[in-house]
């Protein structure tokens, strides 16, 4: 249901919808007009047929021809009716009571209501049974004096229109058909360049490979369309180039203030009287070092928009890595239980300083979030290298997932509470691991928790 209406609001479906409702109305108006005149036509050829039998039949009784004669050559439902001079009926042949067109006007046709007697298909003899019905008559006159009244039923008139009427009907149905279709492929075939121009703008953006939209020079909108996507590409390059500049420029700018900053809290001497010291010293140095890992990714990530990764391709022990890295990060949080029962000798293609931040960050991410616990399994599978990181804590909703990988991110309480991430640690690890052929994704771990699972080629 919600595809049908979204294909209703795209713009080849409104615009062929418009174009074939508006041959619709024209084809409407045109039909009624049609229908109308034709009825017009119809009902004046008729009269005319009426005004040629009575004229006719007038001339042949006024040269002395025999009137039976000329009473009996009657057409299909008509009647002829004779007066004399003074208006009385002569005679008369069909099957209308002559009384009903004594008065009649001469020389003009005119609708009749009169009772119909009804004649018997086998003996030709009238009946009892009598019908009202609209009759069209037409009076001539006759040489010597009298009239020559000639008329049918009315509804022969327009015989013609209402047996056209079906056929015009499915004539519009089937043009609005045939409208309908060559509109849906006209339209989808004016529309196609903005689709290409769509397509390539959307595999453009960003890459920040100076590629540009195919601009045809024809004078056309498009080729309008085409120059501003293609100014709107250059300004976005040019603006992110700027800000990967000013971040790689603030990021190195940082590193040495902060360097001194550490190297003199370090260095210098407690002030005298003053037992806080030891606990100042510890905070300031907890700080400056998280300002200092912030300025480093910072710095990585700047380099890896400007030149992208290129890692080595060294064999690296990965299993030694991740307990170089659980050691490390157990110094830094006594207060939690990391388990390597799981990792096994293993060796992948990579840069071993990049696959150390990999694990680094992992660990650590992990470490902060845990409750109490931080499990961590290495292992060969399926011609691939496997790193799994499990802690016991709040863990990620599933559909936070993806977004925990962009830039700055950071989640509601349950999961950052206070441990200071910065929101790019798992960012840095997706570059790396991306660069490196492989591929990372987030689940939930057993019993509760957070599983990362870092995939990487096998190494030789």
């Amino acid at each position: 249901m919600a595809e049908r209406f979204a294909f209703r609001r795209t713009l080849r479906f409104r615009t062929a919808a418009t174009a074939v409702a508006v041959l619709a109305v024209g084809l409407l108006l045109a039909a009624i007009a049609f229908d109308v005149v034709l009825g017009i036509q119809l009902r004046r050829a008729f009269d005319r047929e009426l005004e040629t039998q009575a004229t006719d039949r007038a001339l042949l009784i006024g040269n002395g021809a025999d009137l039976t004669s000329v009473l009996n050559a009657l057409g299909d439902e008509e009647f002829v009716v004779v007066l004399g001079a003074d208006g009385s009926v002569v005679d008369s042949v069909g099957i209308v009571e002559p009384a009903a067109v004594v008065g009649i006007e001469p020389d003009r046709a005119v609708d009749l209501v009169v009772t119909v007697v009804e004649v018997d298909d086998e003996t030709g003899a009238d009946t009892d049974e009598v019908e009202i019905e609209p009759l069209r008559v037409y009076a001539a006159p006759i040489d010597g004096g009298g009239l020559v009244v000639v008329g049918a039923e009315d509804e022969n008139a327009l015989t013609a229109r209402t047996a056209a009427r079906p056929f015009l009907v499915a004539s519009e149905i089937g043009l609005l058909a045939i409208a309908a279709a060559v509109a849906w492929r006209s339209v989808g075939q004016a529309l196609r360049p903005v689709e290409r121009l769509r397509s390539e703008v959307d595999a453009i953006a960003g890459t920040g490979t100076g590629e540009r939209v195919t601009a045809e020079d024809n004078g056309d909108e498009l080729e309008a369309l085409a120059a501003t996507m293609n100014d709107l590409l250059d300004r976005v390059d040019a603006q992110a180039i700027a800000q990967r500049r000013f971040v790689a420029d603030a990021s190195h700018e940082l590193k040495s203030p902060v360097a001194n900053i550490q190297a003199t809290i370090e260095t210098v001497a407690p002030p005298v009287g003053t037992p806080e010291w030891d606990s100042l010293q510890t905070t300031l140095l907890g700080e400056t070092d998280r300002l200092r890992s912030l300025i480093d990714d910072l710095l990585f990530l700047a380099r890896t928009d400007e030149a992208g990764i290129t890692p080595k391709r060294d064999r690296v022990a990965l299993d030694d890595v991740v307990f170089d890295e659980l050691e490390r990060c157990a110094r830094s949080h006594p207060g939690i239980r990391f388990d390597a029962g799981g990792v096994q000798p293993v060796v992948a293609d990579g840069d071993r300083m990049q696959l150390v931040r990999v694990v680094r960050n992992l660990v650590e991410n992990a470490a902060r979030h845990a409750d109490g616990t931080v499990r961590v399994a290495a292992a060969e599978t399926d011609g691939g290298v496997v790193i799994t990181i499990d802690d016991d804590g709040p863990g990620i909703p599933a559909e936070e997932r993806e977004r925990v990988f962009e830039r700055f991110v950071r989640l509601d309480e349950s999961r950052t509470r206070g441990v200071g991430g910065s929101g790019l640690g798992l960012p840095i690890v997706a570059a790396i691991v991306e660069a490196h052929g492989g591929s990372v994704r987030l689940s939930d771990s057993t019993p509760h928790g957070l599983r990362v699972e870092v995939s990487l080629p096998l190494g030789d």
